[in-house]
């Protein structure tokens, strides 16, 4: 899996978990920070991908 995939999957799932947040009240804080968690490991992925040279 190319790292630009697999930063679009992070944020993909991070989209995911911030649908939750909205749907599901008492679930929302958690919610919102594993989605939080998967949006910046997903900018990391990209970021270590730019300076790896790939």
């Amino acid at each position: 899996m190319t790292p630009g995939r697999l930063a679009l999957l992070l944020l993909g799932m991070a989209l995911v978990c911030v649908a939750v947040a909205v749907a599901v009240p008492a679930g929302r804080e958690p919610a919102i920070v594993v989605g939080l968690a998967l949006a910046f490991l997903a900018g990391g992925v990209l970021n270590w991908d730019r300076r790896g040279g790939h």
